[in-house]
């Protein structure tokens, strides 16, 4: 017995042939709707991104092709795309069942065999694909391409990133030089100013565990002011030794530079001249 369900997967089959034999006449249909199908697929991925990939535009110039090695279709696809209606029965309607599906197994094998001895055209392959249903790989194609692209960028940034650190290290180690410098100031600092804390506060014992005199206190008082002199002191003799050490590297490398100008700007003969 002939379903409609039978009547409709005959119909698509021989639409799916019919169609191929048409598209053999006239490619250029079959390839402008395939293009559309694939515009349509890629217009969900990113289309400003996938616009600089190379590969993505090498596959929308060979779009025309679609030499695809996977979108040979097998008996078994075919087979498995037909409804679970469309089995031969058992019993006593062989005879019906037998009638009923020869019609559908000269189309199969026809198809079949038309596949399997390369007669089929890739535009009638994908009018078949389509006819049938089976999701086709193009989208997938794109999307791992894109990936690739994206890859690719990543390991050229880190890439870009290590040389950046190799070529710049020397000033990197230069900062790291400076820093440590800043440290051990600023723990030389952090003593003085321990020492002035212990210095008031050993003021504050005697005012508080003694009662002295005028004098007494004045002296220490003094003291505490000629500390507070010497610490600014050197305060002041630490900042000219830097001041002074930053003028002498000025003028050492400009020493360096006027050397190395004067040597490149020696004639030969002079340069003889002065070695004899």
């Amino acid at each position: 017995m002939t379903t409609e369900n039978d009547g409709d997967t005959d119909e698509s089959v021989d639409r799916a042939t019919d169609g191929g034999t048409e598209a053999a006449g006239g490619a250029t249909a079959v390839e402008t709707h395939e293009f559309a199908d694939v515009q349509t697929e890629v217009d969900e991925v990113e289309f400003e991104e996938l616009l600089e990939d190379p590969a993505y535009i090498d596959f929308l110039e060979s779009i025309g092709q679609l030499t695809m090695p996977d979108d040979d279709v097998t008996l078994d696809e075919l087979v498995e795309l037909l409804p679970n209606d469309a089995v031969v029965p058992d019993g006593a309607d062989d005879e019906a069942a037998e009638s009923t599906a020869t019609p559908r197994s000269k189309a199969v094998d026809a198809i079949v065999d038309a596949l399997e001895s390369d007669e089929v055209s890739q535009a009638q392959r994908a009018a078949l694909r389509e006819a049938l249903g089976l999701e086709s790989q193009k989208r997938t194609e794109v999307q791992l391409n894109h990936l690739k692209s994206r890859f690719l960028d990543l390991e050229a940034y880190i890439e870009a990133m290590e040389d950046f650190f190799d070529r710049n290290q020397t000033p990197l180690d230069e900062l790291e030089d400076h820093r440590s410098a800043i440290e051990s100031l600023e723990g030389e600092l952090e003593t003085l100013n321990d020492r002035l804390e212990s210095v008031a506060q050993r003021l504050e014992r005697v005012v508080d565990d003694r009662e002295t005199d005028g004098d007494r206190l004045a002296e220490l008082e003094d003291v505490l002011e000629q500390t507070r002199g010497t610490l600014q002191r050197n305060f002041t003799v630490i900042e000219t030794e830097l001041q002074t050490a930053k003028q002498w590297r000025t003028r050492v490398s400009d020493a360096a530079q006027a050397s190395e100008n004067e040597a490149d700007g020696l004639d030969p003969v002079d340069a003889s001249s002065d070695g004899a």
